[in-house]
């Protein structure tokens, strides 16, 4: 038997099909091969666990894991897969690629792969709405003169906005007949044309209800009839005596009534041979959602009625792919929210035109503006020149594929319809010199091939060219509209790289290679075109483009140059030229072209060049979908390729050279290590604003010193570093250690060095050379001139609007390591940096206790809603490499997280914001405003490390970096339950700013938080914690008032948590509606929540719940008294009120500077969100004051002040009572309208602006006991 894994990848075995390998997906749950992720969606949809445990048993007879039929080889087949037996009686089969494909496919096979591969749309759709494994966005992918227009009703997409609010036209639309105007009162023709009008958008509405209905009957049929072990599940084919009689009983009667509605639908040509009636068309609806988008069940036609080419299906869906914008998966999202509540029956066909208009995020749909997001389905759009100036950028793929003669006729007879060669696995071998001048298109299977041809290959040394789309990501708006709900770590694993690679496109098509088949059929092994259900020869001429309709011997040459783009021949004398400077000048991320918009961007990469796309020969017969013969084929080949003249080469290296011009210091600053030691700087940028920016913060630096020393060395006391050796730091312990870190960041030195150097052999033990990591590239201009001299810029350091740095932060792309390498090894090259290199496979690297590690571990088996079991290293272990003079303004630590980070190689400074100088020592305020964020008031100090020394630095501490050397560095992100007050400021401020950018790719943050609550809970009220089970330093002590408000600080993150996420401002709330009544409007309402998917809002609620349960034992339990005597009444209440007028006090502070952090989140956002939390508990709600001015963190900073505690134990709450606690007025309402009814009624909405008139008095306490 085979192992459902891939023994040498780890991979499952469903990733060795290249047609399952390039599925566009959003989510990784299909490429596990342990199956957790799966296990996880099967957790979140019970519903559906028996629908996707029958069709992996149907996948493992298909990958030959269990016996199988001749359907399943079939199967295996389509999927360009082979299983090998040998020749031994105890030889074990094996499943490979497939080296030669068949293309003489039916059409109801081709049904059958279409019904396969949307049962892993499918998934991948559940696994993306519980929040599931998520993937970084992939780059764009797809022809450039690729058109669709066969496609019944894609073209309708093309302007996907205008699309969906000529949808809402319909849902507005006033179904009753206006009034005639007074001088056509007496007209017929007037009132009929007028009933004609409302006619119309009345049927309109009732298709789109019926296009909707039908996905919903389809999933409805998945998940509750279960089709026999090792068959696919779905619909059948077709509908017959036969069937009927030999169905199951509770399916019998579904069957019949379902075969009597189908008559409804009913055509001359959906009849099959045994007179049953055709599914076919019913099957429709659903896979073009799953497919393309459900935006195709809004077409104003039934869909069920007409004949569809499942080939071109396919053929759309492997070219749209799955990196959709973020308003389009908004959009999406909502859609399949209510076609799975249609299918599971908690939602009524004719209620979802309603919860459709109020769901849908209409004003998010607006705001798209660009060509890029705006025309995402259009084909032409995407190869268009035009529009990859604004906002994508094109890189060039191309050059001869190993072992591949394309000039043969076999060769040629791999070439699908669309120019893709059909095998997507090259073997081994030297290029002959005719291959050397033949183009190709890489294969996922050979990524790291692909990439080392990539990373040196020349424009000049191509005979035609193949552009992939992609798109630019500018770093400060790495934020939820342009990454939405995502775990970011994600695209550390290796499916990654089909997702991003530019030899992606290779084998998304590969599915598609017949040229006689359309629709699906009779579920027979073999079935001839005349028992399709639909004849495919007449349904495939129809579905023709003009392009596919001619044949090679009537194209004229004239034709063809026209369609390779009318670019000018290339003389192939060139290739010379190109080939010499290859090794010189190694290709990689180029600058970005277009303006920057305004608003969120995706992720991409940039272009080298500027040159026009053009077509590759193997297009120019790929336009054609008739037989040819060899003469025919190389007589295209030859006739079609394009040339360039040598000033095109002058013109790339002059924009390389422009590119890597540096501007330079005119002078030299000295900095210092942590020992004392002086190091003299002179800084190099790209640009001049970042120089100027840089050179600012030096001159502050400089200026803290003491008779030319600096701070930590002098005056220790002033420093926010404290300095020790390794063996002091070895002998702290873990209280000694969180007490020191509350106060200074740690600079520890003398630890082993260990050799390492940032080599090509020692980075492949971090992270693989060749996949795909994100880079800074500091070489993009921060702004476009035309973004300076529009109305919205004004100075660029002290009026800008930017979360911290927007005006300085350099543009995000997907690279390599290898990339990142060469340009290091360049004289002059890029200065790059890559911030967040996952570590999966590695120890942890801090060497201390974590209160994370140790709540993950203990919390094991208990979370509620179930969560994911593998602790999310990805995430929070990390390297980072940078070259020289890379830098990196201010920022702080991601998700409120102290930072733990090793020198491994190089010299590293970061630079730290300093509250402590005294106003001497202060820089200036022209100073301040331009070298600092916009309300930040203090010094700078600075400290340089090197391979020997590590870094700690608390999760409140403002810092900026520079590379002096190329460095590597290695690190680890960390909570600890002793330093909540830190993570806790650290997140308020992250938020009121807009946080950093590298908070996309360390999402797992929040359900670390979640444990450590968890673990709290269980060491307190539940006391079933002892210390052979963990170390109890990873707790508070709550025998001190500094152990007591740890506590309190956990908690009241948790109780805010809502208010924190980003999500929850994802869309915007009318201003218009007046304050009381504002939570009536039900479109706000869900919207707001509507990309927090169901289980995490649900635990949100549980350790909300968690966190009151928590909050209610201290206030009821704990007695805290000053130095003075008095006893602090309801202090648990107090500090959480605090808290809250801290977080709405740091959105006041940064409005006046035009900071308004997140999207749609202004400091009236803020709080309403927080008057949505004070309904969750009456005493926050009774006290509860017009807001001041005040810092919590700081108030309490001097005052001392004694714990005591009452005797005998606290009942826990059950897991239903703590989500009633934790549940607020919009929470309820949430779950109300999802079918999910909690014991705890909602209040009224207008009584988030109201105090409430309850008996709020605090129960009396038991006897208090001393703790000595």
């Amino acid at each position: 038997m085979i192992s459902a894994d891939n023994e040498t990848t780890g991979k499952p075995k469903r990733m060795l099909s290249p047609i399952i390998a390039n599925l566009r997906l959003r989510t990784t749950v299909l490429d596990g091969g342990d199956g957790r992720e799966l296990d996880k969606v099967t957790g979140s949809w019970p519903e559906y666990k028996t629908l996707i445990i029958r069709f992996l048993a149907y996948e493992e007879r298909v990958l030959g894991i269990a016996a199988g039929n001749t359907k399943h080889a079939q199967m295996r087949e389509l999927l360009h897969l082979d299983l090998q037996v040998g020749r031994g009686s105890e030889s074990t089969p094996q499943l490979i690629p497939k080296e030669r494909q068949r293309t003489n496919w039916n059409a109801s096979q081709y049904g059958h792969l279409c019904s396969m591969l949307c049962l892993y749309w499918l998934v991948d759709v559940l696994g993306d709405l519980a929040d599931v494994g998520h993937r970084l966005p992939s780059v764009r992918m797809g022809h450039q003169t690729q058109t669709f227009e066969g496609l019944l009703y894609y073209g309708e997409l093309s302007d996907w906005p205008a699309f969906m609010m000529r949808f809402k036209d319909v849902l507005h639309k006033d179904a009753s007949i206006a009034p005639c105007p007074w001088s056509q009162a007496d007209s017929a023709c007037w009132r009929l044309l007028q009933y004609l009008d409302s006619n119309a958008h009345q049927s309109a509405k009732c298709h789109i209800v019926s296009n909707l209905t039908v996905a919903a009957m389809h999933l409805a049929f998945l998940k509750e009839y279960s089709s026999p072990v090792g068959v696919l599940p779905d619909l059948p084919d077709q509908i017959h005596e036969d069937l009927i009689e030999d169905a199951a009983p509770d399916a019998k009667m579904f069957l019949m009534e379902l075969a009597r509605v189908a008559g409804f639908f009913i055509t001359s040509r959906s009849r099959t041979a045994k007179g049953g009636q055709s599914l076919a068309s019913f099957r429709a609806p659903l896979q073009l959602a799953l497919a393309i988008s459900p935006l195709y069940l809004f077409c104003q036609t039934v869909l069920c009625k007409k004949m569809w080419n499942r080939r071109l299906m396919l053929q759309v869906a492997f070219n749209v792919g799955g990196a959709k914008p973020f308003a389009l998966i908004h959009t999406e999202n909502s859609i399949w929210t209510i076609l799975l509540a249609m299918a599971n029956g908690t939602l009524d066909p004719s209620e979802a035109m309603s919860r459709l208009d109020a769901e849908l995020p209409w004003s998010l749909i607006q705001s798209v503006t660009s060509d890029h997001d705006r025309l995402w389905f259009s084909a032409d759009a995407t190869g268009d020149d035009s529009h990859a100036g604004e906002q994508a950028s094109q890189v060039v793929l191309s050059g001869p594929p190993v072992g591949v003669d394309l000039s043969g006729k076999e060769s040629q007879e791999l070439l699908l319809p669309d120019g893709l060669p059909d095998d997507p696995s090259f073997g081994d071998g030297t290029p002959s010199e005719s291959e050397a001048t033949q183009n190709y298109v890489a294969s996922p299977d050979h990524l790291e091939k692909a990439s080392q041809i990539n990373s040196d290959v020349d424009l000049a040394r191509t005979n035609a060219q193949h552009t992939l789309e992609v798109q630019k990501l500018d770093e400060p708006y790495l934020d939820p509209d342009c990454l939405t709900d995502e775990r970011m770590s994600a695209w550390t694993r290796s499916n990654i790289s089909s997702a991003a690679s530019p030899t992606e496109t290779d084998g998304e098509e590969l599915a598609i290679s017949s040229s006689g088949m359309s629709e699906d059929g009779n579920d027979q092994d073999l079935i001839s075109s005349d028992d399709d259900v639909d004849d495919g020869e007449e349904d495939y001429r129809a579905s023709q483009t003009a392009n596919e309709a001619g044949q090679p011997s009537s194209l004229r040459r004239s034709s063809r140059i026209q369609a390779l783009g009318g670019e000018q021949p290339i003389d192939r004398n060139d290739i010379t030229l190109g080939e010499r400077d290859r090794d010189q000048r190694p290709l990689f991320l180029p600058r970005s072209s277009g303006t920057a918009s305004p608003g969120p961007r995706s992720l991409g990469l940039a272009s080298v060049t500027t040159s026009q796309v053009r077509e590759t020969p193997e297009e120019v017969i790929a336009n054609v979908t008739s037989p040819f013969n060899d003469t025919d084929a190389i007589e295209a080949l030859n006739d079609g390729i394009s040339e360039t003249g040598p000033m095109d080469l002058v013109e790339d290296d002059v924009h390389r050279t422009f590119q890597r011009m540096r501007v330079q210091s005119e002078r030299s600053f000295k900095v210092f290590g942590s020992t004392g030691r002086s190091f003299e700087l002179k800084p190099e940028c790209h640009h001049q604003m970042t120089l100027a920016r840089l050179k600012l913060v030096l001159n502050a630096v400089e200026r803290s010193y003491y008779s030319g020393r600096p701070v930590h060395i002098v005056n220790a006391d002033r420093s926010v570093v404290a300095v020790r050796d390794y063996e002091e730091f070895a002998q702290l312990t873990d209280g000694d250690l969180h007490a020191l870190l509350a106060k200074k960041n740690l600079v520890v030195r003398g630890t082993p060095l260990s050799g390492f150097s940032a080599n090509e052999q020692n980075l492949s033990a971090l992270y693989p050379l060749h996949n795909p990591v994100l880079v800074r590239d500091h070489s993009v201009p921060p702004l476009d001139e035309e973004e300076r001299n529009s109305a919205d810029y004004s100075n660029p350091f002290n009026e800008h609007a930017f979360p911290l740095d927007v005006e300085t932060t350099p543009h995000t792309c997907l690279a390599s390591l290898m990339d990142v390498i060469h340009e290091s090894h360049e004289t002059k090259g890029k200065i790059l940096e890559a911030p967040h290199i996952p570590l999966c496979l590695q120890d942890p690297s801090f060497p201390l206790h974590l209160s994370n590690v140790q709540a993950w571990y203990h919390t094991q088996g208990r979370q509620r809603p179930p969560s994911s079991d593998v602790f999310p290293s990805t995430d929070f272990r990390w390297a980072s490499i940078a070259t020289q003079h890379a830098v990196s303004f201010f920022r702080f630590s991601p998700h409120g997280m102290h930072a733990y980070t090793s020198v491994l190689s190089g010299r590293y400074m970061w630079i730290f914001g300093n509250s402590r100088v005294s106003e001497d020592d202060a820089i200036t305020d022209v100073e301040r405003s331009q070298c600092l964020p916009p309300g930040v008031n203090m010094g700078l100090e600075a400290v340089v490390l090197e391979p020997g020394k590590f870094l700690i630095i608390g999760a409140d501490q403002l810092f900026a970096t520079y590379a002096c050397q190329t460095s590597v560095l290695r690190g680890e992100y960390f909570y600890s339950n002793s330093l909540m007050q830190e993570s806790a400021r650290a997140l308020y401020r992250g938020f009121a700013s807009g946080r950093n950018p590298l908070e996309q790719v360390t999402m797992g943050s929040s359900e670390l938080r979640r444990r450590l609550i968890e673990l709290v809970r269980m060491g307190t009220l539940e006391n079933s914690l002892t210390i052979t089970d963990a170390d109890l330093s990873c707790l508070p002590s709550l025998h001190s008032f500094s152990g007591v408000r740890e506590l309190l600080n956990l908690c009241n993150i948790h109780i805010l948590a809502n208010v924190l996420d980003p999500r929850t401002y994802a869309a915007s709330w009318s201003r218009s509606v007046a304050s009381g009544a504002e939570l009536h409007a039900t479109n706000s309402r869900t919207l707001i929540w509507r990309p927090i998917s169901f289980y995490e809002r649900l635990a949100m609620v549980h350790a909300r719940g968690l966190a009151l349960e928590l909050l209610d034992w201290v206030r009821h339990s704990c007695y805290i008294v000053s130095s003075k005597g008095e006893d602090l009444k309801d202090f648990p209440t107090e500090y959480l009120l605090g808290h809250l007028q801290t977080l709405l006090a740091y959105k006041a502070k940064y409005e006046p500077f035009g900071i308004r952090g997140f999207p749609n989140c202004d400091y009236a956002a803020v709080h309403r969100q927080i008057m949505n939390v004070l309904t969750c508990d009456g005493q926050l709600r009774s006290q509860w004051s017009v807001p001041e001015n005040v810092d919590a963190f700081d108030s309490l900073h001097e005052l001392s002040f004694s714990v005591t505690w009452m005797e005998g134990p606290a009942k826990p709450m059950s897991y239903l009572e703590l989500l009633n606690r934790g549940a607020t007025v919009l929470d309820l309402e949430y779950f109300s309208s999802h079918g999910v009814l909690l014991g705890k009624k909602p209040r009224s909405p207008e009584g988030i602006h109201n105090a409430y008139n309850e008996d709020l008095r605090r129960p009396s306490k038991r006897p208090r006991v001393e703790h000595s």
